[in-house]
């Protein structure tokens, strides 16, 4: 049992020196263009579902020249996240909630999450995902994947930032959806040069 518990300690070692080995990597490279995500998952969301929304979101970010990394954690920060400027990328918080245990009468019924700009908290209701990849026929991790990259943009953009034909659309049509599973929708440029701005601030 000793041995065991030795050798399961030196791997975890070993994994998080080759994961400190990667983060220090992307610091090098890409300074002031990676965001962590960290995750809050009070929904219960599939984690298998929650992987391909983080891949079908961060190939979005990508495009425009931005990292994005998802980290689990239970913990909920009080007040406002650092920066984390010191370690290069800033933090950010996506909470996963059901829409009928957090309602808020401001929003939009059809509304999937909410986020403001210049907040580092992202809220999205994981039954209203499911509902929309039902209605849509159009896998939930898309869905998913798409609902926080607009929401993130909208803590980095203004508040009147809504553009149609774009992953700041203000409503997902059919059509958007269809694009959006084929990889076809983007942040606009003006947007994708803004988003890295701030993340340079």
């Amino acid at each position: 049992m000793e041995n065991r518990f030795r050798y399961r300690t030196v791997a975890m070692i070993l994994a998080l020196g080759s994961l400190a080995g990667m983060a220090e990597s992307l610091k090098t490279r890409e300074a002031g263009r990676i965001i962590l995500v960290k995750v809050l998952n009070t929904a219960g969301a599939p984690l298998e579902m929650l992987q391909g929304a983080e891949q079908q979101m961060a190939q979005v970010y990508r495009r425009f020249g931005a990292t994005v990394v998802w980290q689990y954690t239970a913990e909920v920060p009080r007040g406002e996240p650092s920066l984390g400027a010191a370690e290069g990328y800033a933090v950010y918080y996506l909470r996963i909630l059901r829409r009928e245990g957090a309602y808020r009468k401001e929003l939009d019924p059809r509304a999937a999450g909410y986020a403001a700009p210049g907040s580092r908290f992202v809220s999205v209701f994981y039954d209203r995902i499911q509902d929309e990849a039902a209605v849509m026929d159009v896998p939930e991790h898309v869905i998913f994947g798409y609902v926080v990259a607009h929401e993130l943009g909208h803590t980095f953009l203004p508040a009147n930032c809504h553009a149609p034909g774009s992953v700041m659309s203000a409503h997902m049509e059919k059509e958007y959806w269809n694009k959006a599973r084929k990889g076809w929708l983007n942040f606009r440029p003006e947007d994708g040069k803004q988003i890295l701005a701030a993340l340079r601030r």
